[in-house]
């Protein structure tokens, strides 16, 4: 009887544990589709052609008819907005992202022959140029448990980046293309390091961009 009344409180237990268990991981999904509904898709208001197609590796990419980007030799880099980029956590440092960024273009750029810059005094006098800026449109770092305990994508590492390019000779300025590129990271070990994911969606994204700009 006592063996019998033993048997029937562990499988009581059991079960409770079970339906403890399958209410906390109902709440991380829960969480993980609050998080993916307030995701920006891209293009925001910041682009003008918002209706451009997708170019290989973009989510939207504008070239003004007869722009040809790879002639530009020389190629200015300013800072990317974060102002209005959703998806910021506490732990999220905006400043440094875009400075990143910014110093990754660079990078990639002279690594593929161009001279790349931060600062307008570096360039060559009264040479073309292009300039590169943009804007955050999420800088969203994830959930590092979501990621471990629900994947499926859930509290996934998320960058969109909108670039504009601009071509400058003297006092003459003109518009010449507009790139929206988006960068995810869903999975590493034990959820994976939501800092370490963000900087392998900022690489990804400076490469995008620089293989654009020295390809077409």
């Amino acid at each position: 009887m006592r063996t019998q009344s033993k048997m029937d409180l562990r499988m009581k237990s059991k079960k409770i544990n079970a339906a403890n268990s399958l209410k906390l991981l109902s709440g991380l999904l829960l969480m993980s589709l609050i998080t993916g509904c307030a995701t920006t898709v891209i293009p925001t208001s910041y682009l003008e052609h918002r209706d451009a197609g997708p170019a290989r590796d973009m989510a939207t990419c504008w070239v003004k008819p007869g722009a040809k980007l790879s002639k530009f030799e020389n190629i200015l880099v300013e800072k990317f907005s974060t102002q209005s980029a959703i998806g910021l956590t506490p732990g999220v440092q905006p400043d440094i992202q875009s400075s990143q960024l910014r110093d990754l273009l660079v990078a990639e750029l002279k690594a593929r022959g161009k001279k790349a810059v931060k600062d307008e005094l570096d360039l060559p006098p009264n040479a073309p140029y292009l300039v590169i800026g943009g804007n955050f449109a999420q800088l969203n770092p994830g959930n590092r448990v979501l990621r471990y305990m629900v994947g499926f994508g859930a509290g996934r590492a998320w960058v969109d980046v909108e670039a504009k390019v601009t071509a400058k000779k003297k006092a003459t300025e003109v518009p010449v293309a507009e790139f929206g590129v988006s960068a995810k990271k869903t999975a590493g070990v034990w959820g994976g390091d939501s800092d370490g994911f963000l900087d392998l969606c900022l690489r990804r994204i400076a490469r995008v961009i620089s293989n654009y700009i020295v390809n077409n």
